[in-house]
């Protein structure tokens, strides 16, 4: 994100950037983030009306799968709700292999990050889509970007969510055909509050959710609006399993819901430096405002523009015998010894390749020459400019060179 900050503000004209479940908490760390100078920041209420919020806990005979499982298995009795074959079910599990195991006990697909190629993972939705007697399919959360189906009745989290914005992208996914919808956690009958570590704002504003002491629709709003857009469960909302009845008033001005002071209070401190998982929270950011962000810009410029000009100066030397302290006034193309980088690299790429992993992060750097995108463009489908590398074969010969040089043996010096 920070690198396509840093070509936006290259094009110098007005963009408009768009985030669906951004909470105002992270209002400023995402101005920061993405350098941006003064924008104009436009909202809208995310109250979905036509979703009802459920958290259910089991406490009959069996676990979660079997609870999940006949829940799922009773869909089609809910006339009230499911009033169509193109109706279905999305259960979300956090595990590939409970995810595998779920399937298996329903009968139907299922859907993870390591369900094959794109065309393959979309051969799985076309099937669940147009199956006629399963309307469920069981993912992990890999099944959410790109992804809008209007007719999804249920959205079941098998298990508690962790983090709030997590959680209101899946459960939004239901409903949006303007139709009535239910978003259903089924928790264990063992679970409780985190207890045992400091919670990022996102983690608290789930928790809190998850103990239905307050109308979960207004949490959901209190965490993801501002508070002018505050709001609970009205007479044309879908009621909340926490809301006995419907409000006739709207929600007061201020009222803020939080967890019980004594589960607050029991959560220790935290200390700095101690949670670097935990999001910092909008008191604890500094946003040292629109001279601090251009200051920073043409600092990084500077140093692009320092490490283009040692480019030019290096530009035909064999990188990998320099750092090694042996002659280097030749091309790395006629080094004898340019198969140690070469034999290296064919090495990480077959084993990226049986772990499923990228080679490199996407748009980052050149894929030839593996020099920054800042530097290099040639591999950029959407270039108009030259197609040859500027640098080649320099990175990664240094690169080879150094960790040689960092992993070998120390030789005893004489005295």
């Amino acid at each position: 994100m920070s690198q396509l900050a840093w070509h936006v503000r290259r094009i110098r004209t007005q963009t408009v950037w768009m985030t669906a479940t951004l909470p105002p908490t992270y209002d400023e760390l995402f101005l920061e983030h993405n350098k941006l100078v003064r924008p104009r920041t436009i909202r809208e209420s995310t109250n979905r009306p036509n979703i009802r919020y459920i958290v259910w806990r089991e406490r009959g005979p069996g676990g979660l799968l079997e609870r999940a499982t006949r829940l799922v298995q009773s869909c089609w009795e809910r006339t009230d709700l499911f009033r169509s074959e193109r109706d279905r079910v999305i259960l979300y599990w956090p595990t590939k292999e409970m995810v595998a195991e779920l399937a298996d006990m329903l009968g139907c697909p299922s859907y993870t990050v390591d369900s094959g190629t794109a065309d393959e993972k979309g051969a799985i939705i076309k099937l669940w889509l147009q199956a006629g007697n399963s309307p469920a399919i069981v993912a992990t959360a890999a099944l959410g970007p790109g992804f809008d189906y209007a007719h999804v009745r249920w959205v079941i989290h098998v298990g508690a969510p962790s983090q709030m914005t997590d959680f209101s992208q899946e459960s939004g996914r239901g409903g949006r055909d303007g139709q009535p919808a239910e978003s259903i956690i089924l928790l264990n009958a063992a679970w409780q509050l985190q207890l045992d570590r400091p919670l990022s704002a996102d983690s608290e504003a789930m928790q809190l959710y998850l103990i239905q002491q307050h109308c979960s629709r207004g949490i959901l709003s209190q965490f993801l609006d501002k508070e002018a857009d505050w709001r609970w469960c009205m007479e044309d909302d879908e009621l909340c399993g926490a809301c006995p009845e419907h409000h006739r008033e709207r929600r007061p001005p201020g009222l803020q819901f939080h967890l019980p002071k004594l589960i607050r209070s029991s959560s220790p401190e935290p200390e700095e430096d101690n949670d670097t998982e935990a999001r910092p929270s909008a008191s604890e950011m500094v946003f040292t405002g629109p001279r601090e962000v251009l200051r920073q810009a043409r600092v990084c410029d500077e140093e692009l523009s320092r490490y283009e000009s040692d480019l030019q100066t290096t530009l035909g030397c064999c990188l990998y015998c320099r750092v090694e302290g042996k002659p280097f006034e030749h091309a790395v193309t006629t080094c004898a010894r340019r198969h140690h980088w070469i034999k290296a690299k064919q090495k990480a790429l077959r084993d990226c390749q049986s772990r499923n992993r990228d080679w490199l992060e996407r748009y980052v750097v050149c894929w030839n020459c593996y020099q920054p995108q800042e530097i290099c463009r040639a591999a950029d489908p959407d270039y108009d400019g030259e197609r040859s590398c500027r640098f080649p074969d320099m990175v990664m010969p240094l690169c080879f060179g150094l960790k040689r040089a960092n992993s070998a043996p120390q030789q005893p010096r004489a005295l």
